[in-house]
This record gives structure tokens, C-alpha cells and sequence, in this order.
């Protein structure tokens, strides 16, 4: 990743994720015209395999992009998109441009459950680990309550059955939890960073911008 590339990144987020256009997002205005635009810039394949058409960036190389969406209060899934995507070309399926969240699913009972999933509410497919297999689940289908963190955007879910799955496939090496663990912490660092800087903008000149920032939770199995 050059640094000529995650400014060119930044300065497309400073636009398309400013404080109005967060805000009308998580309120319902323009959310699918706004994730257009940012999966356009070319960026959620960045962890996709070149030979699949993607950039091949190793997780930690894209890093920095999963903190500069973070810190640019993005209140769709970016890194857990581009993860998604990696695992999803890997195992056969190209991107239609698709917001993924990826979330872990409840243990036990006949309903998969994906609770306070970040960015649930905005995704149009959401990632999921059930009994040995991970299914791709169109959010579309499920029954959804408000999330705890940031409820406009995060979205507790719930589906009937596996058979709600678009597309699954096995990948016994990757780890669901260290997955929404890592996307999460990326988010949450980034958002960290925009308070800081508002805090410092406020003491030194007195007066900042409120703007929402990327709040999430680590992933666990319940």
C-alpha cells in the first residue's frame, strides 16, 4: 500500500463520508447511492487474490484503509466487505458489488442469529459461520431489531434457516471471531483517531465538528 494510494483514499472518504452525508445515511437517505460510490473507488478488492481480479494486498497492508475508514466515520462495513470478498473469490464467487458484513452467529436452536452485527443495518449481505459451513445470507431476508451500538447502522439479525443462503462454501482455516475482531478493532482505532483529532481542534481553537464516529464490538460467540 503507497501512501499515494491511502491519500487518494482519504481524500474520496473527506467527500463521501462527510458529517451530512453520514447522517442522512444512517437515516435512511442515500445509503445504497453512498456505498455505490465508495466500492467504485476500487478499494474492497483490495485483499482479493490478483488472480481473481483484486489488488492482493495482505491484511496487513490494508490496514491503513480499514483505519481511514474508520476514522472517516463510515457507517458501512468497509473492512469486513473486503475481507468478505477475499474469502468469497477464493471460494469461487465474484463480487456484484455487495456491502458484506460479516458477523458471528448464535450457538445452538434451529434460527441463525447474528446479534448487534456493525453495519448490519446498511449491508446487503451479511457473512456467517454455521455448523462447519459459511454462509452467505441476504440481509434482505432476515428479521431485524435495532443494534445496541449505533442502531441506525448495526442491526441485530435473525434468518429461519441455512436455505436464506445466496452461496456457502467450507474454509476450515479461517477463524470467524479473529475475522469480525480484527475489522472491528480497525474501525474502532480509526474512530478513536477522529475524536482525538476533534479533541485537540476543540481545545486549541475552540470549536469542533460533530461527527459520528465508527462504534463497534468485538465479535464473540454466544
Amino acid at each position: 500500500m503507497t501512501d499515494s494510494l491511502l491519500e487518494g483514499f482519504e481524500r474520496a472518504l473527506a467527500d463521501l463520508c462527510a458529517d451530512e452525508a453520514v447522517r442522512r445515511c444512517e437515516a435512511g437517505e442515500g445509503a445504497a447511492a453512498q456505498w455505490a460510490a465508495i466500492d467504485a473507488l476500487g478499494y474492497t478488492d483490495a485483499l482479493v487474490p490478483a488472480e481473481c481480479g483484486g489488488a492482493g494486498l495482505s491484511l496487513p497492508e490494508a490496514f491503513p484503509l480499514f483505519l481511514a475508514a474508520g476514522r472517516a466515520g463510515m457507517s458501512h462495513p468497509f473492512a469486513e466487505t473486503a475481507m468478505a470478498r477475499a474469502m468469497l473469490a477464493k471460494a469461487g464467487r465474484q463480487s456484484a458489488g455487495e456491502c458484506i458484513a460479516i458477523a458471528c452467529a448464535a450457538a445452538g436452536g434451529q434460527h441463525i442469529v447474528c446479534r448487534n452485527v456493525p453495519g448490519g443495518a446498511l449491508a446487503d449481505l451479511v457473512l456467517t459461520q454455521w455448523r462447519g459451513e459459511w454462509l452467505l445470507l441476504p440481509a434482505s431476508a432476515a428479521m431485524r431489531t435495532p443494534g445496541i451500538y449505533r442502531p441506525q447502522a448495526s442491526a441485530s439479525l435473525q434468518w429461519q434457516s441455512a436455505d436464506a443462503a445466496v452461496f456457502r462454501f467450507r474454509e476450515d482455516s479461517a477463524d470467524i471471531v479473529a475475522l469480525c475482531n480484527a475489522a472491528h478493532a480497525a474501525g474502532m482505532a480509526g474512530a478513536m483517531q477522529r475524536v482525538l483529532a476533534m479533541s485537540i481542534a476543540y481545545v486549541t481553537t475552540g470549536s469542533s465538528s460533530a461527527a459520528p464516529s465508527a462504534s463497534s464490538r468485538p465479535c464473540s460467540r454466544n
